[in-house]
């Protein structure tokens, strides 16, 4: 059985395909809904499933950039572990879709298994200017997100202040500190051990920025599961034509000839098209097996 995590805030027609493209007999789906959002009706969500079991955790409010981040992720491992062993917890956005057949998905894993799919940002951390994310305390991020920008201006002159006092709060942490993006397929055991190490993660990355894609990087290079990293999310994003590029019909083949898995991400009110495409091109494949 695989566990499939999904952080959604908007575009709940979107998230419907992709719980649509999900639903399987070895799949359950946890989905954590922002708080913030005011347009979200669990009632629409009622017999969307066939095969899959529907859980939706407790709302709690995301900021973007923030802590609260990190937490959703925890709270949907969490609710997940609460209820049984999976062979795979895959997190995902409500922004995201399937590009292969979920067949496909679910065999790739289990003739992949023990192996913890987890990217790394190589280019980027070798100036070591990710760490940071970290070195200092945000202390107004997940109060402000991206949007609110005289707060982000008073938060720059406080880090800029902690700089000149050569404040570094993980000097004394021995750990090598990597950085990749938040998306992740990982192991039962992998999701056991940084349970495990709540406490700690929270110490280390609370009121820091962006520390989604630090932590489970780093959690997972300084154990036992270093070995078995493979290296790949699997997920296709495309950070050349945006940040990251909203897919479009234009895209179809590039994304069903594409060796990943899932890609991020698309937006109904960029493109609508695509996602119909996409669910109906397998709807097909899986109905002419």
């Amino acid at each position: 059985m695989h566990a499939y995590l999904i952080i959604a805030y908007n575009d709940f027609e979107l998230l419907k395909c992709l719980i649509r493209m999900l639903d399987y007999p070895y799949n359950d789906i946890y989905i954590h809904i922002d708080k913030k959002s005011k347009k979200f009706k669990q009632n629409d969500f009622i017999g969307i499933t066939k095969y899959s079991k529907l859980y939706f955790i407790k709302r709690e409010k995301v900021y973007w950039g923030g802590y609260s981040q990190v937490n959703c992720e925890i709270n949907l491992l969490k609710s997940a572990k609460n209820r049984k062993s999976y062979s795979y917890y895959h997190l995902l956005s409500g922004a995201d879709l399937p590009i292969k057949s979920i067949e496909e998905i679910y065999n790739f894993f289990e003739n992949n298994l023990g192996k913890e799919f987890i990217s790394f940002d190589v280019e980027n951390e070798k100036n070591g200017e990710f760490l940071d994310r970290i070195k200092y305390y945000y202390p107004l991020q997940d109060i402000i997100g991206r949007r609110n920008k005289f707060f982000i201006k008073i938060q720059l002159l406080f880090i800029e202040l902690k700089k000149k006092l050569n404040v570094n709060r993980i000097k004394n942490r021995n750990y090598i500190f990597r950085k990749g993006t938040n998306w992740f397929s990982i192991t039962d055991n992998l999701a056991t051990y940084i349970l495990s190490k709540e406490e700690e993660i929270k110490s280390i990355f609370s009121k820091g920025w962006c520390v989604d894609e630090v932590f489970l990087q780093t959690l997972a290079w300084n154990s036992k599961f270093k070995e078995n990293i493979y290296g790949d999310s699997m997920r296709l994003f495309d950070w050349n034509r945006g940040k990251p590029y909203i897919y479009r019909e234009a895209d179809f083949f590039e994304l069903i000839n594409s060796e990943k898995l899932f890609a991020r991400k698309f937006s109904n009110s960029v493109d609508p098209k695509i996602i119909d495409t996409i669910e109906f091109y397998f709807q097909e494949k899986n109905t002419n097996k």
